[in-house]
């Protein structure tokens, strides 16, 4: 498989958008009085969402500034940080940094009271593994179900091989409770010895049975349908006008907090949108949906994670399009494996919120584009698919897939355009920083 290494100039794909609305803001009417105090009530919420966000901030401002003088780059498990001591950090439920280290390696002592010489609320938590220890079991997973895929390709599974491919959903390193974790549909002693024969068996590992999605739920976040930020509300007169951005969804998912317990919603682009950020459903900016509780926008990763918190509105693996035209029935169900990796020449489709479902051809595995941001000025993404496919500003962080042996799968999500082409996010690469799940 030919990598290829190319710099060029993307363009990043949030869109602004702007509606004018008619208000009788002082008439005497019940609807307008309504409307007035609705309307001082969205200001008030958003004076809490932008407390909230400043403390987010400065928790994590504070977190990247401990591991900056401990030697390490970021909370992740990145190949910078892996040294024999460090085993991950994350806030627990009251925004507290916890840094665990390995109990059998040397130097702990000295490295805590550095730690305690930061930050003295900061907590220590001794584990068994390593940062190191974990990545390395998350490559070989990897590195086994890639092989297994691409097995899959050319007719060579054997029965067992493709029962462990169909019943496994995914696997993330879980730091919280410093293990990896294999999602499956089934989990039961057959199932675990099939995994541990065909693909391996580690003391690291741990398995875990996900649900299957809800047919009766009100699935109405499909893939690729438009959601918005909030930007300004400004009023002229009896007029209301509301600026939002747009960006579209991605993929159905769940992360798990540091009670274990699992938050769920759905992926969508990192550009344009900020941890803390609320969600709405319209452009109206009326109907919240949820909130960016992860973002990361640099290297190979250009995603946030949106929490869905609005009871009346569920994720789906559906996909919101089945035509470029903008039909909104019919559309693809995405299957619960995604793809570890896929090949140029062949078909890909995408869902997004301004042009709709279009396909085209894959034309690179790991391409590397510069592109620009309003916050962040130039910014370097690597490892991204490039496809020759119909993409607009709006489209970005929709889902990006393709059909395998009679199933749709997902590859990843929009991220920039380059003349005709287009850039897509990898799934394995969001999965890795962020650690989410399919579901």
């Amino acid at each position: 498989m030919k990598k290829t290494k190319i710099i060029c100039v993307g363009l990043m794909l949030c869109m602004l958008v702007t509606l004018n609305v008619n208000l009788n803001i002082f008439a005497s009417t019940t609807d307008g009085k309504e409307l007035f105090f609705r309307d001082i009530s969205d200001v008030e919420v958003m004076e809490e969402n932008n407390l909230q966000r400043q403390g987010e901030k400065i928790n994590i401002e504070e977190q990247q500034k401990i591991l900056k003088i401990m030697g390490w780059e970021d909370e992740e498990c990145d190949e910078s940080d892996l040294n024999n001591n460090y085993a991950g950090t994350y806030l627990d439920d009251n925004d507290k940094l916890v840094v665990m280290l390995d109990e059998d390696a040397k130097g702990n002592t000295k490295l805590e009271k550095r730690i305690k010489k930061i930050d003295v609320n900061t907590k220590v938590k001794k584990v068994k593994y390593n940062c190191k220890e974990l990545a390395i079991v998350k490559e070989k997973y990897d590195e086994k179900m890639c092989w297994l895929s691409k097995m899959k390709k050319i007719g060579k599974l054997t029965h067992e091989q493709s029962l462990v491919l169909k019943n496994v959903i995914g696997c993330g390193i879980t730091l919280e409770k410093n293990c990896v974790t294999v999602y499956m549909k089934k989990i039961n002693k057959y199932y675990k010895d099939l995994f541990e024969k065909h693909v391996f068996k580690s003391k690291i590992l741990r398995f875990q049975r996900e649900k299957a999605e809800d047919k009766t739920a009100n699935t109405k976040l499909k893939l690729g349908r438009a959601v918005y930020k909030h930007i300004k509300t400004t009023y002229s007169g009896n007029k209301k006008m509301v600026s939002s951005s747009i960006c579209s969804i991605g993929l159905k998912a769940y992360t798990i907090d540091s009670n274990g317990k699992k938050r769920y919603g759905f992926v969508t682009c990192g550009h344009g949108l900020s941890i803390g950020d609320s969600i709405y459903i319209d452009a109206l900016c009326e109907k919240k949906i949820g909130r960016v509780i992860k973002r990361k926008f640099s290297g190979k990763v250009d995603a946030s994670f949106v929490e869905v918190t609005n009871s009346n509105y569920t994720p789906s693996r559906v996909v919101y399009y089945s035509d470029s035209s903008g039909k909104i029935s019919g559309g693809a169900t995405i299957s619960t494996s995604y793809l570890y990796a896929w090949y140029t020449g062949f078909t890909v489709y995408k869902a997004g919120a301004t042009t709709y479902l279009t396909s085209g051809k894959l034309t690179d595995y790991s391409y590397s584009t510069n592109v620009s941001d309003a916050e962040n000025g130039t910014v370097t993404m690597k490892d991204l698919y490039r496809a020759k496919i119909k993409v607009k500003q709006g489209d970005s962080g929709g889902i990006f897939y393709t059909k395998d042996d009679g199933e749709y799968c997902a590859l990843g999500i929009t991220e920039s355009i380059s003349g005709n082409y287009a850039n897509f996010v990898k799934w394995n690469n969001i999965d890795d920083k962020f650690n989410i799940y399919f579901y």
